[in-house]
Formats: C-alpha cells, structure tokens, sequence
C-alpha cells in the first residue's frame, strides 16, 4: 500500500465556519483543511491528543452547535461530544476548544 493510498479521504465539497468558543477564535473549514484536530493545530488552538485514530479518546470536545461526520469508525459516538481528530464538519460549527 502506498503512502497516497492509505491517506483518509476527505469530503469532496463544503466549506464551514468553525467557531472555537473558549479561544475566542472562529475560522473558515475547507476539506483540504482536515480532521478538527488538524484545523486547531493549524490555527495555535490547543486540542489534547494521543494516537490520532480515535481509539484514545484524549482529542474528545463538546460540540456546542452543529454536526460532523467520522473520517473514519469510531466504537461508540460520544453524546454532545466528538473525538476531533477524526472528525470534519457537515454544517457550521461550534465548539468548545
């Protein structure tokens, strides 16, 4: 398998508004921006994370307003929360980071 092949694809179209609430920060989602996680980083937004597939939990955030969709399969959604790092928008966003 290629480094090209095992990449996560991204959505094909969208472009959202991302409102980080306690940075004060909000900023515009494009696909080639990436999972939340990668958008924060991008941004100087601290977000904890660990192994970047889900699996830990530590990149999980409250989602004030909004919906996102999973890049990839996550054991159970968390309710009014989503695990940034695998997460991109499906509408306009806010939340707690």
């Amino acid at each position: 398998m290629s480094a090209g092949s095992a990449r996560r694809a991204m959505p094909a179209q969208g472009h959202f508004s991302v409102s980080f609430e306690r940075s004060g920060s909000a900023v515009s989602w494009r696909p080639e921006s990436g999972t939340l996680l990668d958008l924060a980083e991008a941004e100087g937004i601290p977000i904890d994370s660990g192994c970047r597939a889900g699996q830990c939990g530590s990149c999980t955030i409250s989602l004030v307003s909004g919906e996102i969709e999973y890049l990839g399969a996550i054991d159970q959604e968390p309710e009014g929360r989503c695990l940034a790092c695998l997460a991109v928008p499906k509408s306009d966003l806010v939340i707690n980071a």
